[in-house]
């Protein structure tokens, strides 16, 4: 069991060190979880279909026998679970809504997934008239061109001397420095879509509030 794992794993340091090792650790014996109960999905459909028309064959022009029924019927199940998993991968890699509101259109999941992978790619730019595609350059450029946009002048600036503004009492102020309790934090986390992911890690709300 996954939790079993979690809070079997002894590693030592401050909060967001743990944190982020356990994750580490979890993503590893994530993928040989899925890779030894699942393998490659879409080969598993297609394995699954292909013995289910092979049984629909042969048994052409006669009724199955119990053997053949229960067979069939296992092999239904395993067409759902593995369609119903594949589907969810996907709904999750495309970042869409549209599953919840009743569609089922995995080609369309397939070009939104590949859509954003394109968007999202910066494989080069135009620097003093070339195209470059270095990625040091590309950095360097990149934090020159922002350097350069937030740079500022020396300028004189207007004061607003003798101008009153309303202010916070003290006990506003100390209600707003006083840290963040873990009710605060659970319902901004339960507040959040399941399905979507706070980082780079790819683990979603719903893994959050599960463990």
């Amino acid at each position: 069991m996954i939790s079993d794992w979690w809070t079997s794993q002894s590693i030592r340091g401050w909060g967001g060190y743990v944190l982020k090792e356990k994750v580490k650790g979890l993503k590893q014996r994530l993928k040989v979880w899925n890779k030894e109960q699942f393998g490659d999905i879409q080969k598993k459909i297609s394995r699954i279909e292909q013995e289910l028309n092979m049984l629909e064959v042969g048994a052409d022009g006669r009724q199955l026998n119990d053997r053949e029924l229960v067979l069939k019927k296992k092999l239904q199940e395993d067409l759902w679970l593995a369609a119903t998993s594949y589907e969810s991968l996907l709904r999750q890699k495309a970042r869409t809504k549209w599953i919840k509101e009743g569609h089922c259109n995995t080609k369309f999941f397939h070009i939104t997934v590949n859509d954003n992978r394109r968007h999202n790619a910066l494989r080069g730019l135009m620097i003093n008239g070339s195209w470059i595609e270095e990625p040091a350059r590309i950095k360097e450029e990149v934090c020159q061109f922002f350097r350069r946009k937030f740079e500022e002048d020396d300028k004189e600036r207007p004061t607003l001397e003798g101008t009153s503004f309303e202010t916070i009492s003290q006990s506003q102020n100390e209600f707003l420095m006083q840290p963040f309790d873990e009710k605060e934090i659970r319902d901004a986390v339960w507040d959040c879509g399941s399905q979507k992911s706070p980082g780079p890690d790819g683990l979603n709300f719903n893994f959050i509030k599960e463990f």
